[in-house]
This record gives C-alpha cells, structure tokens and sequence, in this order.
C-alpha cells in the first residue's frame, strides 16, 4: 500500500492519494492565511455527498463542523479557550469554569449534571446526582486514595525508593507494581502473592522480551528489525512465528503442525486468506474501502451499503439473508430482517432505544417498551407486551449498599444483586410471592478468582442458625 500526498501552495490545499488513486483533500484557511483545515472532501461516488466544513475562531477553537449529511455541531468559548456548550444532533453538553480554567459542572444531553470540587490544583470530589467520588492526594500530587460512591475504595501507597506502587481496596487485597527507571513495569504481584517479571529492549523501551511468572515459567518474544513481532516460545518450548511484507502486515503464521497465509491488496487490504487445512477465504471491497463481498469455498457473501456507509443488505449466494434500515435524521438502526424474523427500533428525543417491535411472520409480535430515569440514562422500567403487558421490569440501583434490585410485575419476582467491598459479585437473591428468598452467594480468592458459589434458602438457613443458638444457650 502506497501513499502520495501532494500540497497545492496556489489553491492552499493538500491531498492524500492511496493506491487505488481515490483522493482525501483538504482545503486550509485561504481567507485569514492560516493552516487550519476548513473543508475536507472524502472519497466517495459521483452522487454521493462526501465534503465536511468547519468554521474556527481566531484562537483557532473550532465552532461549528458540517457534517456530508447536513447535520452540524456547534460550539461556543468562554475567553479562555474553555469549551461552554457543545450542540449536536443528539443535544447540548455544557460546562462551567472557576477562575483557574478548572471544570467545575458538566451537564449532558440527558439533562444529568456532575460536579467538580477542587483543592488548589487538585481534584478532590466529583459527583453526579448523590453518588460522590472522593480524592486524596500526596505532597507530590499523586492519587493515593480514591473512594466511590458505594463505599468502596483503592489506596495507593508510593515508595519512591524502590520504585513500587501498591495499591490495596476495601477488603484488603493488595497488588504492587515495581518500575524502572524509564517506568517500565519490571514485576508485579496480585493479591495472592503471585508474581511475574518482565525484561525489554534496551533500544525500544516499551517492546517485552520475557514474561517470567512465579514458578519460573518464561515466555520469550523475538522482533525483526521494524520490531514486528517474529517469534514467541512459551513456557512448553514451543514456536509461533510470523512473517511480514514490505508493508509490516502479517503474511504467515506458522506454530507447531499449523500454518495460516495471508495476502493484500493493493491498498492493504486483506485479500485471501488460508488455513492449515487448506481452506482458502478471499475478500473485496468497495470504492470506500468497505468489505463487499466474501468467497469461502462454495459460499459468497455479498454487502451492500447506503451513502452514509451503514451495512444495508447481507446476501448469501445471491439470495437475501439480512436486511438493515436507518432513520432519515438521526442514522440510527430503524428495523433488521432474517426471513420471517423482524425487529423494528424506536427513539426517543435523546436517541436512546426506547421500544422494540419483534415479529416472526404473521405468528406473533413482542413489543418492548423502556422508559428511563429523570435526568439519566439508568433504565426505570422495561415492559413487554403482546395483547397486553406480561411482563413490567423496574430496576432500582442502590449506590451507598453497593447493590442493584430488579423487580418483576409489583413484586412478583425480584432478583438483588450484591457486590461486595472489592466490586465483586457478592451474592444474587432471588424472591417470589410463592416462596422464601432464595441466595446464591460468591466467594473469592483475594486475586479475585471465584472459589466458591453456594446455594441456599435464606428462611431454612435462618431456622437453622435459630436452632443452633438455643442448642448453646446456657441453661
């Protein structure tokens, strides 16, 4: 893949030209002289809309963008080059700053507000509705402690001497990290008191060389001179290596009684590709670089797109298989079609999903109907319908207790979902009018592995701890 860029000192405008000659260009600020890119005009069909324009204020702070769609976004600037309101298609963001050009309140689209509290330079509490995040900090202005609005927090602790950072959370579960110099990660250990080291590159400093863990086990990588990776023998011995064009793509990969190939197209596209077995699998694509179509042995998959690049149709060896349809405005997903199966999407004023509309054939039809809490985008209630509403799901989300209670049909069933002090699934109750709470509770290592799952009926479970203290009662 090859490409040219070319700049037009006369008309003040530059492009970009890939290999197949399709051309991106770009128009600077001819009128204040600037090199501020004022028009862009993508590649695309003859009928097909394709140019962007943007408009900048002296500070250069972009003010409005119109979109190859007509639609446009807006901004506005307070004297500082602070950004105060962001208007688009899906509403207006605005913010508010102290006198040290510090955010001090964002309020989105959906009306939710979050606000900032600073001490001197540093952050010390954000919060959105009653849910607060808190911040403290050391003499150097690090973070060594955050805690969230669930209670639940991570502190850090530095120590500058050894280069370690170690972190530790509610329940007391404690990871560290050692540095080098260049802060590199050199060795780590979970909450177990597992560890694993790592060498590098002395010329690229980000680039691994081996990953050892506790038990001695290595992995080591190999580069070529682009640092491509080439080879990686794990812990067993074992090869898997890779090849490269000129382009640094991959064209072989080949481990242990396995070889997979791969070629490109001109503009660095992925052409074919072939499995050990021999299976070959080749790709085309459109003007816009967009996947048209899929050959894998007997099998064509072909893809069809509308001007705004959205999948439009999926065909299986010529005959219909998927169908996709948008909304005019907004560009969102409007309706999907697989045979007799069809779902059609609808929005609200915020472009959330609000209702879906199933069907298979003339058999059947599901409605789904959300509704959203005021000033967020947490889901209040999902009903589901057919003749009539069957099923009216309310979530309520508990943040100071860390849990979550989905309630069916006034209390018909509820589930409660408990996190613990490490965010954790801590345990799920489930309820019914016919029947004592039912609990499956979560246990982990301090690594945050499940070790454990149990079972049990809460009711049975508390007789029986009734029955074990009066059994130990002194007489």
């Amino acid at each position: 893949m090859t490409n040219t860029y070319q700049f037009d000192a006369k008309n003040n405008e530059y492009k970009a030209i890939d290999s197949s000659d399709a051309e991106m260009i770009y128009k600077r600020d001819e009128k204040n002289n600037t090199y501020a890119v004022v028009e862009e005009n993508a590649p695309g069909d003859d009928e097909q809309n394709t140019t962007s324009f943007y408009t900048y204020d002296t500070q250069y702070n972009l003010l409005e963008v119109i979109n190859p769609d007509a639609s446009t976004e807006k901004n506005t600037y307070d004297g500082q080059g602070n950004l105060l309101t962001s208007i688009t298609k899906e509403g207006t963001v605005t913010n508010t700053y102290n006198s040290r050009n510090q955010l001090l309140s964002t309020k989105d689209t959906n009306g939710e507000e979050t606000t900032y509290t600073y001490d001197g330079p540093s952050l010390i509490r954000s919060k959105v509705k009653d849910e607060e995040t808190t911040y403290v900090y050391d003499t150097y202005g690090r973070v060594t402690k955050t805690t969230y609005a669930n209670g639940t927090f991570e502190q850090i602790d530095y120590d500058d001497e050894q280069r370690q950072v170690t972190s530790t959370d509610k329940k007391g579960n404690t990871t560290s990290v050692t540095y080098s110099i260049y802060g590199q990660k050199m060795k780590e250990t979970d909450a177990d008191g597992h560890t694993k080291s790592y060498t590098y590159d002395p010329m690229y400093l980000s680039t691994i060389l081996s990953v050892t863990d506790g038990n001695g086990h290595k992995t080591a990588y190999k580069y070529d001179k682009n640092n491509n990776l080439t080879t990686l023998t794990d812990a067993l011995n074992r090869e898997k290596t890779y090849s490269y064009n000129d382009n640094d793509q991959v064209t072989a990969v080949v481990m242990p009684k396995m070889k997979f190939t791969y070629e490109y197209d001109k503009n660095g596209e992925m052409s074919k590709s072939t499995l050990p077995s021999g299976i070959t699998t080749t790709y085309t694509y459109n003007s816009d670089g967009q996947l048209s179509q899929v050959e894998n042995g007997d099998e064509t998959i072909a893809y069809g797109y509308d001007e705004n690049g959205n999948t439009t149709s999926i065909l299986r060896d010529t005959k219909p298989f998927k169908a996709y349809g948008y909304t005019d405005e907004t560009n969102l997903l409007a309706n999907y079609t697989l045979g007799l199966f069809k779902q059609n999407y609808g929005y609200d004023e915020k472009e959330r999903n609000n209702a879906v509309t199933t069907a298979y054939g003339e058999d059947f039809t599901v409605k789904e109907a959300t509704t959203f809490k005021e000033n967020s985008d947490d889901v209040d209630h999902i009903q589901i319908s057919a003749d009539q509403i069957s099923h009216d799901y309310q979530s309520e989300i508990d943040v100071p207790n860390n849990k979550t209670t989905l309630t069916l049909n006034d209390d018909l069933w509820k589930q409660v979902t408990q996190m613990n002090d490490a965010n954790f699934l801590g345990s799920l109750t489930y309820t019914t009018k016919a029947q004592q709470p039912f609990k499956i509770a979560y246990d982990y290592t301090k690594n945050g592995m499940l070790k454990m799952s149990q079972e049990r009926n809460v009711h049975v479970a508390r007789l029986i701890q009734l029955a074990s203290s009066k059994q130990h009662k002194p007489m």
